[in-house]
């Protein structure tokens, strides 16, 4: 799809810049950039995200906080 939008002239200046140096085009960056930028996860969905991390480990918790026993290896053995 073809479009025309209006860049700030120091920013596409310098994206010209890099297109040069890093061998590609313009085109290809910006196409990269929004791709990325796409894919970040908006405040909402780090804040959900977060919460759900939260509760995990919360029922993670173990219920059992006396030290483990170290074992012989009769003791393992018995069993």
């Amino acid at each position: 799809m073809k479009t025309n939008r209006d860049l700030p002239d120091d920013i596409f200046e310098k994206v010209k810049v890099q297109a040069v140096e890093r061998g590609t085009t313009v085109e290809a960056i910006i196409v990269d950039a929004l791709q990325l930028w796409l894919r970040t996860p908006t405040p909402d969905e780090v804040k959900q995200r977060r919460e759900k991390v939260k509760r995990l480990l919360e029922s993670m918790q173990a219920t059992n906080t006396e030290p483990m026993k170290l074992m012989t290896r009769e003791e393992i053995y018995e069993r």
